[in-house]
């Protein structure tokens, strides 16, 4: 009788304990040989580096796994997706240790090129039994900070993720920039007093941000990675230069970029998810002109021109009576959607000779009007100025689309108190309405 090696297994395995010394359990005698009943897939015990690891070295990367199962693993092949998607050829693994129970298998090295941000890779395990089980290991993610300042790379991958947001959503990009100045007003400290009413409505922005925050503010690793922690005022800064970036499109000049050098910002101690911390006095909307520009002196050291520019961010937004007690909601300007100069040309009455001193002094073509929010709980009414109604049609206003448009009340763009001061001293002027 030819004796196989199954034969010689089943013999060792039937025989008298005193007839043949066993050096090794029956369960390691299987799986060391083929074992026929095998349908069970390899199951993965550990992989390395996991989920989410930053890693600051693009070359030689080695991926290691750690396998177990009823039979020996034939052969395990690594894989990796770069960035953008694309997925590279399968390399083939070696078998570092075998401890009997489970298996440790490596990668080549690897090389994952120039491009930062999320790499993913997996395995595919096969095992030896005649069944040949296999196990395919879902995609995992990891941050690869390539270049010489794996702190510019986080910054960039970071930007990337909020740029994908704010792009799914544009009405995003003018909440990222008001996020970002009511929480630097006093110091950015990634956190805002929720009961000030000016703050109403920021919690979009806040939540918004959240996974991302929640991400990459004070993760251990990527502080250990780029030698300083990411936090969240850094994020929440970060998505106010993203949307200013997006929202002034392909009008910016190409020697103006809005990048960001600095990263460590301290969050604020007592705050939850972003909601707390001390209560800052923001700017008012009733501002004379001497009292905006001391105001942002003060809190920002600003120049009165550097206040005037810092104001154009009115150019993009809009506001709610729910939030605000203002009623714009088609914001500043025609086209609220972008950072432009038109809200300065609105400022100074739009059409006008921008040779008459005068005229542009004195702001015209605008008109007050009170806006009372009794219906709105906790809101102000409010003092705001409207465009002066003119026909559809007229100069570079739009013809009237719709038949149903009132011909008089083309898009009712508003400026408020501390906008006008800009262009007209309104000190001594101003009453207290209620």
């Amino acid at each position: 009788m030819k004796l196989t090696k199954n034969t010689f297994l089943s013999f060792l395995l039937s025989a008298h304990p005193s007839s043949i010394p066993i050096l090794v359990s029956a369960s390691e005698l299987l799986r060391h040989g083929r074992n026929l009943q095998d349908n069970t897939p390899p199951a993965l015990e550990s992989l390395s580096p996991s989920a989410g690891t930053f890693i600051t070295s693009s070359s030689n990367v080695v991926f290691r796994v750690t396998v177990s199962d009823e039979s020996p693993i034939r052969n395990v092949k690594f894989q990796l997706r770069d960035p953008d998607g694309n997925v590279g050829s399968s390399q083939n693994g070696q078998l570092e240790a075998d401890n009997g129970s489970t298996e440790e298998w490596r990668s080549p090295p690897m090389d994952l090129g120039s491009a930062h941000g999320t790499w993913s890779w997996r395995v595919r395990v096969v095992d030896d039994a005649d069944a040949r089980n296999q196990y395919t290991m879902p995609w995992t993610g990891i941050n690869v900070l390539t270049g010489e300042n794996p702190a510019v790379a986080a910054v960039g991958m970071i930007r990337a993720e909020i740029e994908d947001l704010a792009n799914s959503n544009a009405a995003l990009r003018p909440k990222f920039l008001r996020l970002g100045f009511h929480d630097c007003v006093g110091g950015c400290d990634g956190c805002i007093d929720a009961t000030n009413p000016d703050n109403n409505g920021l919690d979009v922005p806040i939540d918004a941000l959240v996974p991302i925050v929640d991400k990459y503010a004070h993760d251990a690793d990527l502080t250990a990675a780029i030698g300083s922690p990411v936090t969240r005022a850094d994020i929440w800064a970060l998505a106010t230069l993203v949307g200013a970036d997006q929202a002034v499109g392909d009008a910016r000049p190409e020697v103006v970029t809005y990048s960001m050098t600095h990263i460590g910002r301290p969050d604020c101690a007592d705050g939850v998810d972003g909601y707390g911390g001390p209560d800052r006095e923001l700017p008012g909307a009733d501002f004379t002109t001497h009292e905006l520009v001391a105001f942002f002196e003060d809190n920002f050291g600003f120049t009165s021109d550097e206040t005037v520019c810092i104001m154009g961010a009115h150019s993009i937004g809009v506001a709610s009576r729910r939030n605000s007690g203002f009623d714009g909601q088609h914001g500043w300007v025609n086209n609220p959607t972008t950072l432009s100069n038109g809200y300065y040309d609105m400022l100074i009455g739009g059409s006008v000779d921008p040779d008459n001193f005068y005229d542009l002094i004195h702001a015209p073509q605008w008109t007050q009007e009170l806006i009372r929010n009794n219906n709105q709980p906790g809101v102000p009414s409010r003092i705001q100025w409207f465009h002066q109604k003119v026909p559809c049609g007229a100069g570079s206003i739009p013809d009237c689309d719709d038949p149903g448009d009132d011909p008089r009340t083309f898009d009712k763009i508003i400026m408020t108190n501390s906008d006008i001061a800009l262009v007209r001293d309104l000190s001594g002027y101003f009453e207290n309405v209620t």
